[in-house]
């Protein structure tokens, strides 16, 4: 007789009863825990990149803040004063690069190249009033200035200034930026600066220097039609940099580059801006004369101070060789208080008062400038 073997016998394995599907909830527990990991190290990317980018450098550990890449463990330390460094510097160039131009002898074909670079320039004002030092150009020379954004200035008349050795363009322009002036007053000897140059085919140029110091040109004998005074750089510019403006990290123009490592501060060019743009012309005083500073390496042997004249040409300002000028409206003429920059303060046709010593006596003269 054949044994029935009953679901209730412990021999019986439930083979052929349908065996209940597995619960399902572990499987959504672990795609939600996957989900929560990748949002918190999202967050905490993101947290990590905002602590990282503005990290306050007077909090501790500022200038070496850790980053660990989790592929190659490498370590990168952030100084966070050398970016803000750079910050300054991208703000400065963004400032100053729609002011600067770079020239060219004009062809008809309007095909330029870099081996035709006469040099940089600043534009002044956004009418279309331009600065540069380019040697060897007259007013025939057929120019044109290329700004950054590559549009090609036609240049319609150019004004020498033989004092400052700049020279001023005039071309048919509209809505151009110029260029921002540091006050002279607050330049610094040791300062990090910029000189900026136009490219053709890139962005700008830039070469980074230090004002190593605020140079008198000393000489024996003086003019009072050329400028005596320059900045001195720390680099030699090369020709790449002729003409270019001279920046602080501001995108302030301090002068522009004229001579390797030599610099023409703004005020000996800027002074004039304003007879050149309404007169369209230079107008400067001149007293016409040549004269010696008593307190120069040359002739300091009593301690004396002023400036003595040796020459005296053209119109008769009342001047006479041998007269000692000691004062102009009571400004003391000294070596670097100097004749030929303290005039420069006047316009010309205004008059002065001269304080001199004339053969042993003092006496003051009114002189016409």
């Amino acid at each position: 007789m054949k044994t029935e073997i009953i679901p209730t016998s412990p021999q019986y394995q439930g083979a052929d009863k349908p065996q209940p599907k597995k619960p399902l909830m572990k499987y959504r527990l672990g795609i939600l825990e996957l989900l929560f990991l990748l949002l918190i190290s999202l967050i905490g990317g993101v947290c990590g990149n905002l602590i990282i980018n503005n990290y306050p450098p007077s909090w501790p550990l500022a200038d070496k803040l850790i980053v660990k890449n989790s592929t190659d463990r490498e370590v990168v330390y952030i100084n966070k004063q050398k970016n803000s460094e750079e910050i300054l510097l991208t703000d400065a160039l963004n400032k100053i690069k729609p002011s600067v131009v770079s020239f060219f002898i004009k062809k008809a074909d309007n095909y330029y190249q870099e081996a035709d670079f006469l040099g940089s320039g600043l534009i002044l004002t956004s009418d279309g009033w331009l600065v540069a030092t380019i040697p060897n150009i007259d007013q025939q020379t057929d120019l044109v200035a290329i700004t950054t954004d590559k549009k090609i200035l036609n240049i319609d008349s150019i004004i020498k200034d033989d004092y400052s050795g700049a020279t001023f363009f005039k071309c048919l322009a509209n809505n151009l930026i110029p260029g921002q002036f540091a006050d002279a007053a607050n330049v610094i000897k040791g300062e990090d600066v910029y000189a900026v140059s136009n490219s053709l085919f890139s962005d700008l140029r830039v070469s980074r220097t230090v004002i190593e110091n605020n140079i008198f040109h000393e000489q024996s004998e003086f003019t009072t039609t050329i400028h005596p005074f320059d900045y001195l750089v720390a680099t030699n510019l090369s020709n790449a940099y002729a003409g270019a403006p001279l920046i602080n990290n501001r995108g302030e123009v301090l002068g522009i580059s004229y001579a390797n490592s030599l610099v023409l501060p703004q005020q000996f060019f800027s002074e004039v801006m304003t007879t050149v743009i309404s007169q369209n012309a230079i107008n400067r005083p001149n007293l016409n004369i040549i004269y010696v500073n008593l307190d120069n390496e040359f002739n300091n042997i009593k301690g004396d101070k002023g400036a003595k004249i040796i020459v005296v040409n053209g119109e008769n300002t009342g001047l006479q060789i041998n007269d000692i000028i000691t004062k102009v409206d009571n400004a003391d003429i000294t070596k670097i208080n100097n004749l030929t920059q303290v005039i420069q303060l006047y316009q010309a046709g205004d008059s002065a008062t001269f304080t001199l010593l004339s053969q042993g006596k003092e006496m003051d003269l009114q002189v016409n400038l």
